[in-house]
């Protein structure tokens, strides 16, 4: 359980703050603090993210949660990088990290904003750069939890990696407490931080690395683009990513590009989409060599982690809601 003092403390250096009482979750958050500011207590519903590093990926769930929630909601996490406080701040949603960066407004008597400060362990690149089996054992194991106890040749296959390079990450997994072990199985604890080790790890190789190149088809519509796509690709293990899929799969967002995964690369693929190749084209092809990645519960599309994974790296607004939609939908066990 992560231990609430720093961020308390930080909460209590405030000068408006009189006392603060902490409840523990209420179902729709981490906790409930109550927090008396002169003759009047404000209810604050708190989401704790304390790892290292904080994706993009959060900010989507807390964008979209408080439409579903009564109270404000707050942020705790390690640490808030000024650009995504901004983001924070535009949407009305207060934080706080072990730094001091800050953003509270409690109604018009009281209001803070501080930002640019940094942790004594402040680290200002992505977390230490995870070799290729790594991320492909951090998809595996969040898309399909179920794998923590299946045999690893089974998750390594799943994975698309070696059999000795899954048992080193399970292994490492283990020794950080996102995984448990028992004498009968291992199990993931805490599915949250592999989806975002996933998320950072896509943002800052996978998806680089496996870009297979962007596209400007003769067809200007989403809808025609689409359909080219599928018949070009019949055949082959292929899906649509991104929002494409996100319409697909919820029935909410549909942007401007059009995403597709592969699961093997093609030297045809200007001639088979008769598409020529253009850096600012709307259609992006990715080579995703994880087997798993291809089952999804609706047809031509891949899973809703890979597609969440694109929302995410398109980090706008409509991008950033529709993930936190399919997270809560595809990617959150039941509370």
């Amino acid at each position: 359980m992560t231990d609430l003092r720093p961020w308390l403390r930080q909460l209590e250096k405030l000068p408006f703050v009189d006392a603060i009482r902490v409840d523990g979750s209420d179902g729709r958050a981490d906790l409930v603090i109550h927090l008396r500011a002169g003759k009047r207590t404000h209810h604050l519903e708190v989401e704790v993210k304390p790892h290292r590093v904080l994706s993009p990926a959060v900010l989507g769930q807390l964008i979209e949660h408080p439409k579903r929630r009564r109270s404000q909601v707050m942020l705790f996490a390690r640490h808030v990088p000024t650009a995504l406080g901004e983001r924070l701040s535009e949407n009305d949603i207060a934080y706080l990290d072990l730094a001091g960066n800050c953003h509270l407004r409690l109604g018009d008597d009281h209001f803070v904003h501080v930002e640019g400060k940094k942790p004594p362990d402040y680290v200002p690149v992505m977390p230490t750069r995870e070799r290729e089996p790594g991320f492909h054992i951090y998809f595996a194991l969040a898309a399909r939890p179920e794998l923590a106890s299946a045999p690893v040749r089974q998750l390594a296959e799943l994975a698309g990696t070696g059999k000795s390079a899954a048992a080193d990450v399970v292994s490492r997994l283990v020794h950080d407490g996102v995984l448990a072990k028992t004498r009968q199985r291992r199990m993931v604890v805490h599915r949250d931080q592999l989806i975002e080790r996933w998320v950072v790890a896509y943002m800052d190789r996978a998806r680089s690395k496996w870009l297979a190149g962007r596209f400007r088809p003769a067809e200007r519509d989403a809808d025609a683009i689409e359909k080219r796509v599928a018949g070009a690709l019949r055949g082959t293990t292929w899906g649509f990513g991104g929002s494409a899929a996100a319409m697909r799969l919820d029935r909410f967002y549909r942007g401007p590009e059009t995403v597709v995964h592969l699961k093997e690369g093609r030297a045809d693929l200007p001639a088979l989409l008769r598409a020529p190749p253009d850096r600012e084209g709307p259609l992006s092809v990715i080579v995703t060599p994880i087997p798993l990645a291809f089952e999804s519960p609706e047809p031509d599309t891949v899973h809703p982690l890979l597609v969440y994974s694109e929302l995410v790296a398109a980090n706008d607004d409509r991008s950033l809601q529709a993930a936190a939609r399919l997270r809560e939908r595809f990617l959150t066990e039941p509370r």
